[in-house]
């Protein structure tokens, strides 16, 4: 069977996607066992909403989720084929869902951006929980059991999205983000060298986490400077179901003032720090900047001293 199809727009993937979700178990799950802790849980869709709106703007697609302990799970997820991230749009996505929460209607939300792989590449947020890839979409397409028409047109309509997400996605510079952190990549590497940082290209308004390379880094590890949220952040990739066993085994030995939580599906050891502001010059902030570059390298320095232990996470 051949399709022809010229273009295909982000709300042609979210009512695909909403069908697939009423139709599938087993489509459902692969959203639901993204969070290690419900796995084991039973959701059954009780409302599904697309293009919902509230004060807080507009969710994609939003699923409320029952299981048989009558707890209420909101998937507030976000559809993204090549459109760029509207100013703070992931911000209002978590008030939407804290005002769910505060309003009793769901127990808890999880936030999903669903998007190629190749997207956002200069996007990080700590407002999504999770991200499904649309070559994972394609791929379970592919290997659905039923495998008949109905999957075969989706999986076209996925790949003719995808395409058109190779071609269309193009990074809108913002002149004075990248201004920015041209002056903080100066900043760093004049001052706290060890640190590493690489020199930044163009970079879009949203663009607020900044990544340093010192030496002697497993490659589970990150140092994060998340400017905008005011924090840093000794990353543990893809330890999450094993927060336990870093809390019990750094809890005495973190540096002061510094906790750890779980950040999406990895542990973080945070430090909270002022937050800078990209509209503003480096020069007038340059203070602040010295502060948070200082503590990202005793951060590093204190993972040096306590590198025994860390071996052990990287190497599960």
């Amino acid at each position: 069977m051949n399709f022809n199809i010229s273009d295909v727009k982000e709300k042609e993937i979210d009512f695909i996607l909403a069908e697939e979700f009423v139709a599938s178990p087993s489509f459902l799950s692969l959203f639901i066992n993204t969070f290690d802790e419900y796995k084991t849980s039973n959701f059954q869709i009780e409302k599904i909403r697309r293009s919902h709106t509230d004060s807080y703007g507009e969710s994609d697609l939003e699923l409320f989720l029952i299981n048989e302990e009558e707890n209420c799970l909101v998937l507030l997820i976000e559809n993204k084929v090549s459109a760029q991230f509207q100013l703070d749009q992931l911000k209002r996505y978590k008030k939407r869902a804290e005002s769910y929460l505060n309003q009793n209607k769901c127990d808890d939300y999880k936030i999903i951006l669903i998007a190629p792989k190749n997207y956002g590449y200069d996007i990080d947020s700590l407002e999504i929980d999770a991200r499904i890839y649309y070559e994972d979409l394609i791929r379970w397409f592919d290997n659905d059991t039923i495998n008949n028409s109905r999957s075969i047109f989706k999986k076209y309509l996925l790949e003719k999205a995808l395409e058109k997400a190779k071609y269309g996605y193009q990074l809108v510079e913002d002149e004075k983000a990248t201004m920015f952190w041209l002056d903080y990549w100066k900043l760093s590497n004049r001052i706290f060298p060890l640190l590493n940082m690489p020199k930044p290209g163009k970079k879009p308004s949203s663009s607020s986490f900044v990544y340093f390379y010192p030496p002697k880094q497993y490659s589970k590890i990150s140092f994060i400077h998340k400017f905008a949220y005011g924090n840093v952040d000794l990353q543990i990739a893809n330890t999450a179901r094993n927060a336990g066993v870093v809390k019990q085994k750094l809890s005495n030995l973190i540096p002061s003032d510094t906790h750890i939580q779980k950040a999406g599906k990895s542990v973080v050891i945070r430090k909270e720090v002022p937050i800078l502001d990209i509209n503003r010059s480096i020069e007038s902030q340059e203070t602040v900047a010295k502060k948070c570059l200082k503590v990202v390298e005793n951060l590093y320095n204190w993972y040096l001293n306590n590198e025994n232990i860390f071996k052990e996470f990287v190497e599960k």
